[in-house]
């Protein structure tokens, strides 16, 4: 996802997560850290018209209000930008997080077009994602 946006001379904003990741094994401190970089990603702000793409990444499951979320994000955008949604496809898979974790691909480009996005791509090669490029809808 990240060398598409390279080769189409996109300009890539990266956000690193400062912190630490214990791997114990242990469910509640899994937990711990996910809701530690979660905090994170909401807090991000990017300034209004300043990136060419975002790219969610087997996130997208866990923010919230998604719409809003999404909302603020396209605000960001530059002309011409583009949101990337990577995600796990909905139901059962032998990879990634629960089926009831997972949002049917319907509901994603629902909720990116209530946002004010609509789908301009997809890619159909991943077999367990749904790869989405969405932009600000005219």
């Amino acid at each position: 996802a990240i060398q598409w946006l390279v080769d189409k001379k996109r300009r890539v904003l990266t956000k690193h997560i400062d912190g630490w990741w214990k791997d114990t094994g242990k469910l509640e401190d899994l937990l711990e850290a996910n809701r530690l970089i979660l905090e994170t990603v909401k807090a991000f702000r990017a300034p209004d018209a300043s990136v060419d793409a975002i790219l969610i990444v087997d996130t997208y499951h866990h923010f919230e209000d998604r719409v809003a979320y999404v909302r603020r994000l396209a605000g960001a955008l530059r002309k011409g930008g583009v949101i990337v949604n990577v995600d796990f496809k909905d139901g059962p898979q032998p990879v990634g997080p629960p089926p009831a974790h997972r949002i049917p691909r319907a509901t994603m480009v629902a909720e990116f077009a209530e946002a004010g996005l609509k789908l301009a791509r997809e890619e159909k090669e991943f077999p367990y994602h749904d790869y989405l490029v969405f932009s600000p809808a005219p």
